[in-house]
């Protein structure tokens, strides 16, 4: 999507039965290390750095989620777009003590370090979009929100 600095494969990760943010990260974690594109310590390495640096955002109307780790950790780059279907608690990035239930978390696995800027801002201008923004927001599923970013590449 490189309308938003989103130029990365996407996938649609329909994650069933996570019920907290750790089951969440082994369920996706697990998917792409199948898939071959990141390592196994991905997923510890997702974990702690969500302790560390949170990567809740509450936006006007929604609240979204985009955990991601050092470049170490992955093999391919590829962005996974979960919608989900019950409430797994995020920190806010600027406010640790406060927690959010994201709508849509976007793990990213990135290779290029410095491409994560980019990403972060074009999730950001996505969001900041209420037309694109209602449309992500009404998908029934991962899939139908990747197939929304890809119309707009």
């Amino acid at each position: 999507m490189s309308s938003l600095g989103l130029s990365y494969k996407f996938i649609a990760s329909n994650i069933e039965g996570a019920s907290s943010q750790q089951e969440l990260f082994e369920c996706i974690s697990n998917e792409l290390i199948l898939g071959g594109y990141v390592k196994d310590s991905f997923k510890q390495a997702l974990i702690e750095r969500e302790q560390e640096h949170p990567t809740g955002l509450l936006m006007e109307d929604c609240s979204i989620a985009i955990p991601h780790t050092e470049t170490e950790h992955i093999n391919h780059s590829i962005i996974s777009v979960i919608k989900l279907n019950s409430d797994i608690t995020f920190q806010l990035m600027e406010n640790k003590q406060k927690s959010i239930y994201p709508d849509i978390v976007f793990v990213l696995a990135l290779k290029d370090s410095s491409a994560h800027l980019n990403v972060l801002k074009g999730v950001m201008e996505l969001f900041r979009d209420n037309q694109k923004k209602n449309l992500v927001l009404k998908a029934q599923s991962a899939k139908e929100i990747v197939s929304l970013i890809d119309t707009w590449n």
